[in-house]
């Protein structure tokens, strides 16, 4: 298997940003199928990836509402164009309104 660290720590720096905005409510998709598998089956496998299933489910109940799916790449498109426009120096951007490069 494959490790992508970098890809699944984006969830982790998503919800940790959530909570510094206050958000109550997070529907949190990724399109990365086999995550999504292992946190449905979190208490029944070890993986090695489980320091981050651990994290994510701690940052969980920071929440009055949570929830954790799949998404299609072909659906993801916006996310993918809006994280490749955060660079290495910065790492974290919020946009109050939709870039003008995103059909949304």
């Amino acid at each position: 298997m494959r490790v992508h660290w970098r890809l699944w720590l984006a969830e982790i720096y998503s919800l940790r940003h959530a909570i510094q905005l206050g958000v109550q409510r997070v529907e949190l998709e990724t399109d990365c199928l086999h995550l999504v598998q292992l946190w449905n089956k979190k208490d029944a496998q070890r993986s090695i990836i489980d320091p981050v299933l651990t994290e994510i489910d701690d940052l969980r109940l920071a929440f009055l509402e949570f929830s954790f799916s799949y998404i299609s790449i072909l659906c993801n498109k916006v996310a993918h164009k809006l994280a490749r426009q955060v660079s290495s120096e910065h790492r974290s951007e919020t946009w109050h309104v939709t870039p003008a490069d995103v059909r949304v």
